[in-house]
This record gives C-alpha cells, structure tokens and sequence, in this order.
C-alpha cells in the first residue's frame, strides 16, 4: 500500500479479530494455472494501480472506526 499511496504509516498488528473472520490467508493463483493455464488479463500491480485510483475517487465520510471497535466488542463479537 505504501508503494500505491506514495504515503508512509505505520502498520498496526493488534492481535484482535471479528468472530468468523478468515485470520491466516493469502492468495494463491499456482493450482488454476497449472490445471486450466489461467493467466490473469491484468497483474497484481495494475490491479493496485486501478484500485488506488478508484479509492482515491470516493467520498470518504467520517468512518468511527474506534466506535465500531468498542460496539463489537460490547456485542461479543470483537476477541
């Protein structure tokens, strides 16, 4: 994301996690290729370029990120 942003942050690893949330996956691409010689039409760093592009285009309203975090975990549903 820094590389598409051209912006530096800090990331935040908490630790916490939504109940039912997929925690320990990434993609992988290897299986459908060798089997159906797929090939994707754009690459991964394309792929990034337009979704910067398109994220950057949105009205970004106030999320309350904090508030959603404190709701969750008000519900059970935050660990």
């Amino acid at each position: 994301f820094r590389k598409f942003y051209n912006v530096d942050f800090e990331i935040n690893v908490s630790g916490q996690f939504r109940l039912g949330d997929i925690r320990h996956n990434f993609a992988d691409i290897s299986k459908i290729k060798s089997k159906l010689n797929f090939q994707p039409k754009i690459s991964f760093e394309e792929g990034m370029s337009k979704f910067t592009h398109w994220v950057l285009q949105q009205n970004i309203q106030d999320v309350k990120f904090k508030e959603s975090l404190e709701e969750m975990k008000v519900k059970g549903l935050l660990k």
